[in-house]
């Protein structure tokens, strides 16, 4: 049976999710919500998984190649206006690649058409919310305060709708808002990086593990890099390629317990022992 309840969002969620009668919760949303959901299953013991944010980083090395990584990185932060929980919002360059890369992906950026999903000549729609709007465009503002710079900033080019253009942030520092915590909209951290051993180092430097990204055309350094970076998915050479068959879900902040694949089915089942030491005929 599949039944839809309709309500006015927290008030019902909280209902659904502190209810006793209810045996499972599988939520999927920011880490916010995620907190307020487990702590209300918990309450009653009731089983749950979490599918939250992320802040995923995309590490490109100095071998990668640039079509594919403009590409990705282009399709993993502006895909749905950056409303994507492993949206590849954290891009770490090699420096002997950087300046290419942020050239042509600042190029695409600013070919990019904000509208209306049903006007042809638009090429990213709107947020969700003029409340969510408000929201992204703070981490912009706050940039903007804190004097960072920016390869490009089309944040506030429309004032009617919940438009926000691509904006790109160059080498914020790793405490600032923009790097550490999930903006949910077109904002990318770019950041150049002097190596491997920095670019692996910077994109850890996370309390989130949604996904992640590997640009390299060496098999073997993907294979070594994938095994040190703690991210539910990981991608390479592109971003947002999913399949059904494979789980689906993060580590840290960004939840627990896995989505699609065979494991989603653990977390709705239960195993029951049944023991018998000796039954007279």
């Amino acid at each position: 049976m599949f039944n839809v309840v309709n309500g006015s969002g927290s008030v019902t969620g909280s209902a659904l999710v502190s209810h006793p009668g209810i045996n499972k919760v599988s939520f999927t949303g920011s880490t916010a919500s995620g907190r307020v959901v487990g702590t209300a299953a918990i309450s009653n013991m009731t089983r749950m998984t979490l599918e939250l944010g992320g802040k995923s980083p995309a590490l490109v090395f100095a071998d990668s190649d640039i079509d594919l990584v403009v590409e990705g990185l282009f399709n993993g932060i502006f895909f749905n206006a950056g409303q994507v929980c492993d949206a590849s919002s954290r891009a770490i360059v090699d420096r002997t690649i950087a300046d290419e890369v942020l050239g042509r992906l600042v190029e695409k950026a600013a070919a990019v058409r904000p509208g209306p999903g049903l006007d042809p000549e638009s090429t990213m729609g709107p947020l969700v919310s003029a409340q969510h709007r408000a929201k992204v465009l703070s981490f912009v503002e706050r940039a903007r305060q804190d004097k960072l710079r920016f390869a490009i900033d089309r944040s506030s080019e429309q004032n009617q709708g919940n438009f926000v253009g691509p904006v790109i942030v160059e080498n914020a520092p790793t405490d600032h808002p923009v790097w550490r915590e999930e903006i949910f909209g077109p904002v990318l951290a770019f950041t150049v990086a002097d190596g491997p051993e920095e670019i692996v180092r910077l994109a850890r430097d996370t309390r989130y593990g949604l996904g992640a990204a590997i640009y390299s055309r060496d098999i073997g350094r993907v294979l070594a890099v994938a095994d040190t970076i703690d991210a539910g998915t990981i991608y390479v050479n592109g971003h947002g390629f999913l399949d059904p068959s494979f789980p689906f879900g993060g580590l840290g902040l960004s939840g627990m317990g896995k989505d699609l694949g065979a494991e989603q089915m653990d977390h709705f089942l239960e195993t029951k022992s049944l023991l018998i030491s000796a039954i007279n005929a």
